[in-house]
């Protein structure tokens, strides 16, 4: 078996991953916060793509915004307990949305959406979009619920 060398054990990039977003921003004090709860995908989504074109994200990349959170909004409802709130905020770089809902995970996906799911598979392709749309993703999953933080470069 060949193994290249540029290959990273996916537990060893995972805990890169978590060193950078500690290195990068911690959450103080988001500019908006949006609570929702089920069937309220849509709101969402405006107030996503308001928050980006306030903070002048070109459009293309205003919609990967759109498309991500909706991913991970999707989620928080059908696994994380019915509802959460979205944190919205900016630095320099990046425009940083963070989806946080209080579920218990009985078991935690692993390495969510780092491999690419089975195309005919009927789920799980929605934390491989979310990390194809998004420069850096961070997640945590646990009893007391879940974060999953996205960062987008302006």
């Amino acid at each position: 078996m060949l193994i290249s060398h540029r290959y990273a054990d996916p537990a060893d990039f995972y805990a890169e991953c978590d060193e950078i977003e500690r290195e990068l921003i911690a959450m103080t004090d988001p500019a908006r916060q949006v609570p929702f709860a089920r069937d309220q995908s849509a709101a969402v989504r405006a107030a996503v793509a308001e928050f980006a074109r306030s903070r002048a994200v070109p459009e293309n990349r205003t919609r990967d915004m759109v498309t991500a959170v909706h991913e991970v909004v999707v989620n928080a409802v059908r696994f994380g307990g019915g509802n959460g709130v979205l944190h919205l905020w900016s630095e320099p770089d990046h425009v940083i949305c963070e989806v946080t809902d209080a579920g218990s995970r009985a078991r935690a996906p692993a390495f969510p959406g780092h491999l690419p799911p089975e195309p005919r598979a009927p789920r799980a392709h929605g934390m491989w979009v979310v990390r194809q749309l998004s420069d850096l993703v961070t997640e945590q999953f646990g009893p007391e619920g879940s974060a999953v933080r996205m960062y987008f470069r302006r």
